[in-house]
């Protein structure tokens, strides 16, 4: 689902996307990397993709590097494996989201990281300046990536001051270190002021409340999510827990033995576990702050692909350290770990899709396409559906958005609005507004409020996840008429104008100044018949004033405004003359005219 948030990003360009990150809760690099290689590769959703699966093929690249510094061909390989079979880093791979790109940046960081540091310990001459400015740019890439590579960086900041090789050579890790923070102190300045803006203001996607997850909860959830995916049976994840606490008991007895000085052979460990244990804890910890201070949810799993590589080469170098004293028993292991692996993402790919009534993009694209014509233009409140219309569409007529719900995207959501409909409506002739879930709420009645106000409101239409409405513009309101007339006493019609032509299967306009004359408790519907000489009805619109969003029983005495109506004709509607009957009814009580009757006739209208 959240894909499409890329995907419009991607579209909209690099302007929107620094403007819309400075406000999200993810940082850019990936919305801009995903734009230019739409550009060159195409801009469906399966070209898309394939951004992610390079950075995930990537990730076992480096992944297997970390290995063979770490400990040979053999560690390198073992981590490889288990990153290929990975059911989290498969399934990020196959989404449009920054996750596994983040994971990428946290692998490559780290292996740059050692890189600099054993070309320092050996004087590699001039090779230690390039690595430590590929360790520098990795570090800077990953943070405008995904705020988690901060646990990362700490990490490696933490080694370099724990380790005795960094505190022997503190002066260039200084200024690489330096080097990072003055090139992410720009975005990292805008970071840390949106952060500071929305806990200050408490706009959380949660309310405060009680604990959303216990760190004992956590930490199932992280291993689990780690291992296998939600969509697995338990049993994956028991026998996986079980494949994974030998090779890591296996490499703590290792470590305490070294500790204590044992003369045991080189079985697994060494300061670089230390260092794999620290990223990951420090990783995990600010992944538990984010879900317990912003989120309010329990963990989900795609914000664990950063912990993913640490987590899996810990796991490598158990099994490692294992293959020294029970090759068997690791063999056994790694085959569990692989074939669980297997097992997971295959019920990830056969899980049952969500319900169209939760998100169906396609039918709402296919609506569009069929019915919104060339000049028309479009308006979502979420860059979800806009994204997906965009990628899915064969029409790209032109689009807008407004972004309704959270509150950290809806400021100046008014001051957009003023600016940014009224452009549309001069460009355009039809508009066509998207409500996700056919939910209209206070910032989306911004939206609609004005459209009612200065447009003609047509069709509406309820797909399955999705409500779409049409709006004409018209250059000029119809020729209007003085009308003057008062429906019981409460409600005078100033004036009216209506179409003088119409065509099968088009609309009619009809504009009604109305001006409350007295106080009403009741709220009343508008009802408007079209029909024919013999007085045969071929079209009928029944709402509230405003396209049924204003309240009669609101209206303050003296008070008028107009009432624009666009009345959708049948394709079968034969030539000739035509009425437009209307009047105002609340139940079964319609309100009288002076001179008794319930109801105006407007016309005539002519179909050729």
């Amino acid at each position: 689902m959240d894909g499409g948030l890329s995907l419009a990003l991607a579209w909209l360009g690099p302007r929107e996307v620094f403007l819309l990150s400075a406000q999200d809760v993810h940082p850019p690099l990936f919305y801009l990397l995903l734009h230019y290689w739409m550009l060159a590769v195409g801009t469906t959703p399966f070209a898309a993709k394939y951004l992610s699966l390079i950075f995930g093929l990537l990730s076992v690249a480096v992944v297997s590097a970390i290995g063979r510094r770490f400990g040979g061909p053999r560690l390198g390989i073992l981590a490889a494996v288990l990153m290929a079979v990975s059911p989290l880093g498969i399934v990020h791979s196959a989404e449009v989201r920054d996750f596994i790109a983040a994971g990428f940046f946290a692998a490559l960081s780290t292996f740059t990281f050692f890189r600099a540091l054993d070309a320092e310990r050996y004087r590699a001459g001039d090779g230690r300046w390039g690595a430590w400015l590929a360790f520098a740019f990795s570090s800077v890439a990953g943070l405008l990536t995904s705020y988690l590579l901060l646990g990362v960086v700490m990490a490696h900041l933490a080694y370099v001051v724990m380790s005795r090789d960094g505190r022997r050579r503190l002066k260039p890790w200084i200024a690489t270190f330096a080097a990072i923070g003055v090139l992410y102190a720009p975005w990292g300045w805008i970071a840390i002021a949106s952060t500071l803006e929305k806990i200050g203001n408490g706009l959380a996607p949660r309310e405060y409340g009680e604990s959303a997850i216990s760190p004992w909860s956590f930490a199932a959830d992280a291993l689990r999510h780690l291992t296998v995916n939600e969509y697995a049976t338990f049993s994956y994840g028991a026998v996986t827990a079980l494949c994974v606490a030998v090779p890591l008991g296996a490499l703590a007895l290792a470590t305490l033995r070294r500790w204590r000085g044992s003369d045991v052979r080189n079985v697994g460990t060494s300061r670089r576990d230390g260092f794999l244990s620290i990223a990951l804890v420090f990783s995990l910890v600010l992944t538990y702050a984010i879900a317990e201070i912003w989120l309010r949810l329990p963990l989900p799993s795609r914000y664990l692909v950063v912990v993913l590589p640490f987590f899996l080469l810990l796991v490598a170098r158990g099994l490692v350290s294992l293959a020294h004293t029970a090759r068997q028993v690791s063999f056994l292991a790694l085959a569990g770990l692989v074939v669980v692996g297997i097992l997971s993402w295959r019920d990830f790919y056969l899980r049952p899709p969500l319900p169209p009534s939760f998100w169906d993009p396609q039918r709402l694209v296919a609506y569009l396409d069929a019915n919104a014509s060339d000049g028309d233009g479009l308006i979502f409140i979420t860059l979800e559906q806009a994204g997906y219309y965009a990628s899915l569409s064969h029409r790209h007529l032109p689009w807008d958005y407004f972004i309704v719900g959270p509150g950290y995207f809806e400021r100046g959501l008014a001051e957009r609005v003023a600016q940014r409909l009224p452009e549309l409506a001069a460009k355009h002739d039809v508009l066509w507004l998207a409500f996700y879930q056919n939910g209209i709420g206070p910032g989306s009645e911004l939206i609609t409020g004005w459209l009612n106000r200065n447009t003609f409101p047509g069709r509406s239409r309820d797909l399955s996840d999705t409500a779409v409405r049409r709006y004409g513009v018209d250059r000029g309101d119809p020729p209007r008429l003085p009308v003057n007339l008062s429906f019981g006493g409460k409600i005078k019609l100033l004036d009216a104008g209506l179409s003088k032509t119409a065509t099968p299967g088009g609309e009619v306009r009809l504009s009604l100044t109305w001006k409350a004359t007295g106080k009403m408790d009741t709220d009343y519907v508008v009802f408007v018949h079209f029909l024919d000489d013999r007085g045969e009805r071929w079209a009928q619109k029944d709402a509230a004033p405003l396209n049924g969003e204003e309240s009669t029983s609101q209206w303050r005495v003296g008070e008028e405004f107009v009432d624009r109506r666009s009345i959708q004709l049948p394709e079968n509607l034969p030539p000739g003359r035509y009425w437009l009957d209307f009047g105002l009814y609340a139940g079964d009580t319609r309100l009288q005219l002076a001179n008794g009757s319930t109801l105006l006739r407007l016309g005539p209208v002519k179909v050729p």
